[in-house]
């Protein structure tokens, strides 16, 4: 998930395809940013669910749950998978975190 981190979200994409096993697909939930944040998760390979700009914050929020729900539909257009990993865009992992 993420929204306006474009300092951030390329980081976080690296480090998820840096990790031990291999983690297909790579699902960005864009939640409304109106920086660069869309067009490097697509640069960086990911596949992108972009939801329309708010102007409120979904933190804290029940409306969180359809952002993190959007990502889930477009998981599952590929099969379910072994695992999910919902995280945010600012967030590294270790390489041998999965």
């Amino acid at each position: 998930m993420a929204r306006n981190e474009e300092d951030n979200i390329g980081k976080t994409i690296d480090s998820l395809k840096n990790q031990t096993h291999d983690i297909h697909p790579i699902v960005v939930v864009d939640d409304g940013s109106v920086d660069a944040t869309p067009t490097i998760a697509v640069e960086k390979g990911c596949q992108l669910v972009r939801l329309p700009y708010h102007e409120d914050s979904y933190v804290g929020r029940p409306e969180l749950a359809n952002v993190r729900n959007a990502g889930l539909e477009r998981i599952k257009e590929h099969g379910i998978p072994d695992f999910v990993i919902q995280m945010g865009a600012d967030h590294i992992l270790s390489d041998n975190y999965v």
